[in-house]
């Protein structure tokens, strides 16, 4: 049977399942913020603010939050705290759902001294973060949920993860006209540079076959290796061929 037409302020919650469906009805930022505001009979969130943003240069836009401490986004924004994040890069390098207060007991001295007091001030260590990676599109989306407790965030984080696709689709369909960032994700010469590899040449036979410097090829694989989050060569060559960045 066809599901009605979405009217979110006609309902009582909304059920997992049906969250998959509403998240295609989804096409204004206040049917998205409803559809947040249903998710908390699910996901018991106390504040939530999510975001699109680039990257490559970090660069965030179309911010959206329900109930999330104001003053923290626009100190986070202003200070470019992205960038230096260890919680976000922890996402970014596993495409695994965070929990801030997990990130800071692994990695302590990897945050700068600011953002640990800034959180604590406006008590966000039970933050559940996620989102949506699209290498091709140069594009991420990032989701952030404060809890009641670590307890919380770990009951939750399967059901969030479950989730996700369903919400990134809603925020995206509310936002029709995403931002544009300017710049390719990868260069001509990167690109060559991962096909040679992908082919088997050395560093100096892909120097060779462009000529140009080991070092040159080198500084690039480096470039490449950020641009891709990869962990090695290897890994960049199978996720450029997974993006279809090359052939």
């Amino acid at each position: 049977m066809k599901k009605p037409n979405l009217k979110i302020h006609d309902r009582e919650k909304i059920a997992p399942e049906e969250i998959l469906f509403y998240a295609d009805q989804c096409h204004t930022p206040r049917q998205f913020i409803n559809i947040m505001k249903r998710l908390q009979s699910y996901i018991p969130f106390r504040h939530m603010a999510c975001g699109y943003g680039n990257p490559t240069t970090y660069k965030i836009a179309n911010v959206t939050d329900l109930g999330f401490p104001k003053k923290f986004i626009q100190w986070y924004l202003k200070t470019e705290m992205i960038r230096r994040d260890p919680v976000f890069h922890e996402w970014l390098r596993t495409q695994q759902s965070q929990i801030w207060s997990d990130v800071f007991h692994r990695l302590p001295h990897q945050f700068d001294p600011e953002h640990v007091k800034k959180i604590n001030e406006f008590k966000l260590q039970h933050t559940l973060v996620g989102g949506v990676l699209d290498i091709p599109q140069e594009i991420f989306s990032y989701f952030c949920l404060t809890m009641g407790s670590k307890k919380e965030c770990h009951n939750y984080t399967r059901t969030f993860a479950d989730l996700l696709p369903a919400v990134d689709r809603a925020f995206k369909n509310a936002h029709a006209k995403k931002p544009r960032f300017a710049g390719p994700l990868l260069t001509e010469k990167q690109k060559a540079i991962l096909q040679w590899a992908s082919e088997g040449y050395s560093r100096l036979g892909i120097a060779r076959k462009l000529g140009i410097t080991e070092r040159t090829v080198q500084m690039h694989l480096a470039a490449i290796r950020k641009k891709l989050h990869a962990r090695n060569k290897t890994h960049a060559v199978a996720l450029a061929i997974r993006y279809k960045l090359i052939g």
